[in-house]
């Protein structure tokens, strides 16, 4: 959903956004797969995936499952929902097969933030081949304790684990015992924004309230986190669920922003007089509010 400049009122006749006799409303930027399981072993299910999709996180009836990963996901663990030294050992490289297209993730060797690398093969050495991790500015190797890995094929061990097979578009699921597999609703986010304030200084969108909606299931970022920051250890993707550019007096207010992949609500370069209020923002990919500028408004960078 875009708003652009032609959809500004004036100031006394604001745009209200909400729902229709307190009604649930959710937005949500995810597709229902059409699925046709079969067993593929143990408690392992698979299905054909015949629709032409984007496919980087699975829901299951509205909650986020893990990518087949390793170590297995502890709600406990401080970081990362579990780590382990041993996540990068050859000996456990050697086990997969066909690792390309998963991920590695590591907290920074001084723990100043994150990296996050994509894996596009591995070499005779069984040494992994990536796609190097820029989400930092303080480039230094990734911590030797501090890692996990996901999107594995043979790291599908556990109940709530899912693989997709993006070359044969097939989808592995480790069901629990109390799924019926065939009767639950299977989603997997397609976008990473929801709602779009596109304007600028001088056409800019103005007086528009969003109230009491939820927004839910975006897709992960982390990979786009591209850009440096001025004078900063830290990169940024300039987005986020609700994002606004160019917004004059428009609201976010009583909603719920709630399992998104990336930044929750990103005011980027020109907003004046905006407000987020009363708002609940729970289990999301990175940050909940980003306010970044235009790097062109800065005299000099290096002062």
């Amino acid at each position: 959903m875009v708003f652009t400049s032609e959809d500004s009122r004036k100031e006394s006749e604001k745009l209200i956004i909400k729902s229709f006799d307190n009604q649930k409303v959710i937005i949500s930027g995810s597709k229902i797969l059409d699925l046709n399981w079969k067993t593929y072993k143990n408690r392992i299910w698979q299905a054909k995936v015949t629709q032409d999709i984007i496919f980087d996180q699975l829901f299951v009836n509205g909650k986020l499952q893990r990518m087949a990963r390793y170590p297995n996901f502890n709600p406990t663990a401080q970081y990362y929902g579990g780590t382990s030294a041993d996540a990068l050992s050859k000996e456990r490289i050697a086990l997969w097969g066909f690792p390309d297209g998963g991920y590695v993730h590591a907290l920074h060797f001084s723990m100043w933030g994150d990296f996050h690398y994509k894996i596009t093969g591995k070499d005779d050495k069984d040494e992994l081949i990536l796609e190097r991790g820029w989400q930092n500015n303080r480039r230094m190797p990734m911590h030797d304790k501090y890692r996990f890995v996901e999107n594995i094929f043979e790291e599908l061990d556990t109940i709530n684990e899912w693989f997709y097979d993006k070359k044969n578009k097939t989808l592995y699921y480790y069901a629990p015992k109390s799924l019926d597999i065939k009767k639950e609703k299977f989603e997997t986010p397609q976008i990473a924004h929801l709602f779009e304030f596109k304007g600028s200084e001088t056409k800019a969108v103005k007086n528009i309230i969003i109230e009491g909606l939820g927004f839910t299931q975006t897709l992960r970022t982390f990979m786009q986190n591209k850009e440096p920051l001025l004078r900063s250890d830290w990169t940024i993707y300039r987005g986020g669920a609700v994002f606004y550019d160019g917004a004059v007096n428009c609201s976010l207010k009583d909603c719920t922003l709630i399992n998104l992949g990336g930044n929750a609500v990103f005011f980027n370069n020109y907003n004046r007089n905006c407000e987020v209020s009363g708002c609940l923002i729970s289990e999301i990919g990175a940050s909940a509010f980003c306010f970044v500028g235009d790097p062109n408004a800065v005299r000099s960078p290096h002062t």
